[in-house]
Formats: C-alpha cells, structure tokens, sequence
C-alpha cells in the first residue's frame, strides 16, 4: 500500500503535468474604433452614425478608450444604447437631446469637442456590439460648409480604441513561457520520482 505522502508527490506532479499541456497563451486583442463622417442635411436634425464590433465568446477585460470626440453641434456617443460620452461645439453646457420631435429625450451635460480621456470598461456583450453618436443638429453651418438653399453639412468625428484579452488555443507553433516549461518540468520530475518509489515497493 502507498504512504500518504507518496500518493500525494504522485498527484501533485499529475497534476502539474496535465496543467502543462494544456497550457494555452492569452491574447491581448485591439480594435481601432475611430470614425469620422459628415450628413447633408437640409434642416436642423438629429441623425446617428453607427457601427459595429464582435466580441467573441470568452472575452475578458474590455476597455473602450475615447480621446477625442466631435460633434456638430452636440450630441451624445453609446454604447449598446447606453450613454457614455457628450459633446457640443458650444460646450460646456447643458441640455437636451429630442431624438424624435415628439420625443423621447436624454438630459445631457456636455464637455466642449476634441480631447477626451474617457476608459469605459462596463456595458459590453458576447456577440454584436454598437458604438453609436446620435447628433443634435440644430444649427446652420456651424462645423462645415452652408450650401445653398439652406442646405448645410454637419460633420462627426471620434477617435476611440478597444482593447480585449482572448484565451486561445494552444497550437504546435506556440510556444510555451518560462513558467510553462517550469511547471512540465517539476511535473516530470514529481512523476518520475513516484513512480521510482512504486516500484521499490
């Protein structure tokens, strides 16, 4: 029969053996989210830029980072219909944001346009993501060239970043860390010296 401790040495360096080999490296994902665009528009308006990102199942720290954000003449940025940021070329200042002219509204207090340093780590979800700016256009070639027949174009610009770490699967290319080798090592040994004590037995 085996000595507790022996059984012990036994299943540490399985265990350390079998953590080894299914070792897989963690990768660290960015996403350069920056979007600008301009809307022709023959009245004051609200309209909304929008694009898209996956994340992928098992994503893990997330973080959105906006440095700068422009909007002609305020408005507000979303995340997946959460407010998140707020600009105005009149900035600072507060207001409101019809986004129909029977409503609904979102309050807003708003910082002048350009840079930001605004992390947002919340409010992400497996699959499609939506990074919206819903502009409040109210006034007439403020940030862009007047057109004629009250024609007028208002523009947009973000500059944001994504950043995400993903665990992968481990391929014969990869290759291990120093702790990884470490680890399959010290497992080997605990094996082997196990095994030695079985047989003596």
């Amino acid at each position: 029969m085996l000595h507790s401790s022996r059984l012990r040495e036994l299943g540490i360096g399985i265990g350390c053996l079998l953590l080894a080999l299914s070792w897989a490296p963690a990768s660290a994902v960015t996403l350069d989210l920056s979007a600008s665009t301009s809307a022709v528009s023959g009245s004051p308006s609200v309209y909304t830029v929008s694009q898209t990102f996956n994340l992928p199942a098992g994503f893990n720290n997330a973080s959105l980072s906006i440095t700068s954000l422009d909007i002609d003449d305020r408005g507000v940025l979303q995340l997946n219909g959460v407010t998140i940021d707020s600009a105005g070329i009149f900035g600072p200042g507060t207001t409101t944001l019809d986004l129909t002219t029977s409503g609904p509204t979102i309050a807003q207090s708003y910082a002048a346009p350009g840079v930001r340093n605004v992390i947002v780590t919340a409010g992400f979800v497996t699959g499609t993501n939506t990074l919206s700016i819903l502009v409040n256009d109210t006034s007439n070639g403020i940030n862009g060239a007047s057109l004629p027949g009250g024609v007028f174009i208002s523009s947009t610009s973000l500059s944001a970043t994504l950043q995400y770490d993903l665990r992968v699967v481990a391929t014969p290319k990869d290759v291990p860390t120093l702790s990884a080798w470490a680890m399959l090592i010290l497992g080997l040994a605990l094996l082997t010296l196990g095994l030695r004590r079985i047989r003596r037995r």
